[in-house]
């Protein structure tokens, strides 16, 4: 083992003094969603019934796919108040920001791309506006070399007026600007996006190359497998963990 290898890092640099301080990018696992709150409270409910465990217990505070995803990574937040009006053409939309960000020597703080760039080539671009509306931060991004920064929406967001498209960068470029582009989904009114809003969520993949195998499960798989399904949603989750790790062993 190579104990002095350096670990990856991933840099975020504002450009705009102070933002890093007032509004930085936070580890995902900081960001705490309404939605969750409710069901750990439903999830409270349930355990306290005296035959909880005793039965398959079905809720989603279980589920590790969920909620190891909404923890990996980091947020990149408004760092400002925007509005943004749309007037029902189905194309346009106006703005104002809190700051002016240009006049701060930076990006002004939404950007858009028209639809002969992206949106005229697509199908399924119904109930959204069709300009790509851009939020132009003051974030950059150096990636390890080897690596790619996966840009994604924020993962099981309760948000409904906007959707983050996603995108890689990657070392060869150099630094990535960090303007999230999404699909504008409110087609009539005007909309605020508090200073704090989440834009996007980023995680680092590492770019390798790996051999795949698709195969029918064995005898013994077959037989962890019906083991793990039977306490998959009981209270025991020590034995849960076991099973699992036994299979893939």
């Amino acid at each position: 083992m190579n104990f002095f290898k350096k670990k990856p890092t991933v840099e975020f640099v504002c450009r705009l003094e102070g933002v890093e301080e007032l509004m930085p990018i936070i580890p995902a696992s900081e960001y705490k969603h309404a939605w969750t709150g409710r069901l750990l409270e439903d999830f409270k409910q349930k355990r306290a019934n005296p035959e909880y465990g005793m039965k398959h217990e079905v809720t989603t505070a279980k589920c590790p796919g969920i909620f190891n995803l909404m923890r990996h990574g980091w947020i990149l937040r408004s760092w400002q108040d925007i509005t943004i009006e749309t007037n029902g053409d189905g194309a346009t939309c106006n703005w104002t920001a809190a700051a002016d960000q240009k006049a701060l020597g930076d990006a002004e703080a939404i950007g858009f791309h028209p639809p002969e760039q992206l949106v005229d080539f697509f199908d399924n671009w119904d109930g959204v506006i069709q300009n790509v509306v851009k939020f132009q931060t003051p974030w950059m991004c150096k990636i390890p070399p080897g690596y790619f920064l996966l840009e994604m929406p924020v993962a099981y967001s309760d948000e409904n007026r906007f959707e983050t498209l996603t995108g890689y960068f990657s070392s060869e470029y150099g630094y990535a600007q960090m303007n999230p582009q999404v699909k504008w989904k409110v087609p009539y009114g005007k909309v605020l996006i508090k200073a704090g809003t989440p834009l996007a969520q980023y995680i680092l993949v590492k770019r390798d190359q790996f051999d795949v195998f698709v195969r029918k499960e064995t005898q013994r798989e077959n037989k962890l497998s019906k083991l793990i399904f039977e306490h998959a949603f009981v209270k025991n989750m020590k034995r849960f963990k076991e099973l699992n790790q036994k299979l893939m062993g």
